[in-house]
């Protein structure tokens, strides 16, 4: 038989899924690079600092960046446009109050104490009721295009500070989308998911660099020091190999499994219960595959799935188990299942007492 190291299982392993996640980064990192951008302010995060505008130069450079990140704008002149944008896309200024349909108000804020420049935010359609105007009020949002139609933005201002043509002169090409509860939660989720994706990447590349740190290597170091008992299986799998089928061996004292993604070692005196479970595999519904494993519970109350080639092999690796561990407990059953949950170690002291 090829010589078995445990460290080559390990890296195999580890080997497969750092590019599995690897790959799945890549892919996720292009497809959510710009909602994820959006919601960076100065590539912080939403909580980090964002660019100010306190002029139409800022606006215009804000405008002009190829990433539009979060900015923030703060004003205490507001004037309501009237306008109100439905979900179906269209644009009124004859609103009924508390209508379900409503997404968005348009306001008109001074942007410069020095000059009369007002800049169009579209804000929730709440805003109107909750602004208090003897306030000053920060926005927080993004700098878009404004729409041909600004010049009719201040037909409906109450008490304009200006002649309307004139005010209507007045206001930038550019708008603040301030509307943002949406975007900023996809932009936030997806980040979180990226954090999390880059987490599993990252231990897959520690986990190959420094093997008896992963899964597999923190359950040889169950038994004992590391180096130790993985030379002891080692030296098992070379020489005192008992019985194997598919990618399971069984020697003196050990089960391993070689499995490329699934590599399992258990010491044999140490299993209590064996019993044979299995994953369906749909695609929408349908059925693609099903994988059998064997869920194995041992006395150091920990819990494995040994994957399976099928339900032959299956049966034939449990049936060699029992025959040389005949206590061991085989099938489930929910009062076992019941008793491993509530008193483990009266279920473990009840099998041993069997040996």
């Amino acid at each position: 038989m090829k010589r078995i190291r445990v460290t080559e299982m390990i890296i195999k392993e580890n080997m497969l899924k750092f590019f599995m996640w690897f790959l799945i980064l890549c892919i996720f990192t292009i497809v959510a690079l710009q909602p994820i951008r959006n919601t960076l302010g100065l590539g912080i995060g939403l909580l980090g600092f964002k660019d100010s505008i306190h002029s139409s130069e800022d606006l215009q450079q804000q405008f002009e960046k190829k990433y539009k990140g979060l900015i923030t704008f703060t004003t205490d002149t507001i004037y309501d446009t009237g306008y109100r944008l439905y979900e179906d896309g269209s644009m009124s200024t004859e609103v009924e109050e508390y209508s379900d349909d409503l997404k968005s108000a348009y306001v008109l804020a001074k942007i410069d104490d020095q000059e009369d420049q007002y800049v169009t935010i579209e804000v929730p359609p709440d805003f109107i009721n909750k602004y208090i105007t003897t306030e000053p009020h920060t926005f927080t949002g993004y700098v878009m295009n404004l729409e041909p139609w600004s010049p009719a933005l201040t037909e409906n201002i109450e008490n304009p500070p200006m002649d309307r043509e004139e005010m209507s002169e007045q206001i930038l090409p550019y708008a603040i989308q301030a509307n943002t509860s949406f975007i900023i939660i996809q932009g936030l989720f997806l980040q979180l998911a990226w954090i999390i994706i880059f987490f599993f990447t990252l231990r897959r590349l520690v986990y190959l660099l420094l093997p008896r740190l992963s899964n597999v290597g923190r359950a040889v170091a169950l038994y004992g020091k590391y180096d130790r008992v993985k030379a002891e299986i080692e030296s098992e799998l070379c020489h005192e190999v008992q019985f194997t089928t598919g990618n399971i061996i069984i020697t003196k004292s050990w089960l391993v499994n070689t499995h490329k993604l699934y590599p399992v070692i258990i010491s044999l005196d140490k299993i209590v219960w064996i019993y044979a479970d299995a994953k369906h595999i749909d695609l929408k519904g349908i059925p693609v595959r099903k994988l059998h494993y064997l869920s194995v519970k041992t006395s150091l109350k920990k819990s494995y799935r040994v994957m399976m080639g099928d339900k032959v092999e299956l049966e034939d690796f449990t049936s060699n188990l029992v025959q040389q561990y005949p206590y061991i407990v085989s099938g489930f059953h929910r009062q076992i299942r019941s008793m491993w949950k509530k008193n483990p170690d009266a279920l473990i002291a009840n099998i041993f007492s069997r040996k």
